[in-house]
């Protein structure tokens, strides 16, 4: 069950603030979600931060679990297993409500959902690829996000990004720039299915479509025993 179903209706939710950062070395990082690459110290960081729905820390299992959970959604996303990738981040949802990076990416999930049920796919069709959603789910989520980091310019370029490729307005080639703005591998998946009967934003696609594959590649020349 999504979070904002389980109090009488959407527009009574709102995520419980964050916490500072539950880790000793806090003054040395930002307490920012990282958008790029799974990176379990920032999504360590990202969860202390978070809370359960009762407003209390999780506990250190349900930190480890929604670690792993956020780390399979990622790759599910990557391999365009949208519907994998759903379930893994409503059970992040469920476990912390106000975990700001499974928010942004399931509302993510959630406009390739509507996109996909626009383009005059079936209901079913659409749910195989990423789940179930309900109206203005995916904005609740987006809006969410931002407004638990209402300082993070990454995030809400990110989120805007999506927003104008569901809308089919305009969209600056700034906000594919993965050096300005993170992207992990599945981020860069979803973007590419928002956009892919948008031609106006090729040139961009295809600029983005070749950082990401020079990251992997750079991604598995440092991994241990690769060959040189």
């Amino acid at each position: 069950m999504l979070p904002w179903r389980t109090v009488g209706g959407s527009g009574s939710w709102e995520p419980l603030a964050l916490q500072p950062a539950r880790i000793p070395t806090a003054s040395v990082f930002s307490e920012l979600s990282w958008l790029g690459p799974p990176d379990r110290f920032e999504l360590v960081k990202g969860l202390r931060m978070a809370s359960a729905g009762d407003g209390e820390a999780l506990t250190p299992a349900a930190v480890d679990a929604c670690v792993r959970d956020l780390e399979e959604a990622d790759a599910r996303c990557a391999e365009d297993r949208f519907d994998d990738a759903d379930a893994a981040l409503r059970r992040v949802l469920a476990a912390a409500p106000n975990c700001t990076l499974a928010l942004y990416r399931w509302g993510a999930l959630a406009l390739l959902r509507e996109a996909s049920v626009g383009k005059g796919a079936s209901a079913a069709a659409a749910a195989a690829g990423v789940g179930c959603t309900g109206p203005g789910d995916a904005r609740i989520a987006l809006r969410s996000a931002v407004r638990l980091e209402a300082s993070n310019r990454g995030l809400r370029d990110a989120v805007m990004l999506l927003l104008r490729l569901r809308s089919g307005a305009p969209c600056p080639a700034a906000l594919f720039d993965l050096a300005a703005v993170p992207r992990s591998a599945g981020d860069v998946a979803v973007v590419l299915a928002l956009a892919e009967r948008r031609p106006d934003v090729a040139e961009s696609l295809a600029d983005l479509r070749r950082a990401d594959t020079a990251a992997a590649i750079s991604a598995r020349r440092q991994a241990p025993g690769a060959a040189p």
